[in-house]
């Protein structure tokens, strides 16, 4: 059960991080880290709410949206592990498309 309420609450932050508020996943707590897989400016393990924080706010001043393609969910609920398999794109003035990427 609490795994299909850890999806729902990803899929609700996704939607509030497009409106540029980060503030619902800033709420999975101090002992939270967001890793990004690559080699971008983009990527990097981000541990604890500041450095989060700090990220999310980079991605929403970049004007960039995403999608939730897929969720995984892991562990007892003391120690979830979440993967997120996430579709991040920008648009230009005319909402074409101009940046997209597709990350676990």
């Amino acid at each position: 059960m609490y795994k299909s309420t850890g999806r729902w609450m990803i899929r609700r932050t996704v939607r509030a991080l497009a409106q540029g508020d980060v503030a619902p996943l800033l709420s999975a707590g101090a002992d939270a880290v967001l890793e990004i897989p690559g080699e971008t400016s983009w990527s990097g393990r981000h541990r604890g709410t500041a450095a989060i924080e700090a990220f999310l706010r980079r991605f929403v001043d970049a004007g960039l949206t995403g999608e939730v393609d897929e969720i995984l969910v892991n562990g007892p609920p003391w120690r979830t592990g979440v993967c997120v398999v996430f579709t991040d794109r920008a648009t230009d003035e005319t909402g074409a498309v101009v940046y997209e990427s597709h990350r676990c």
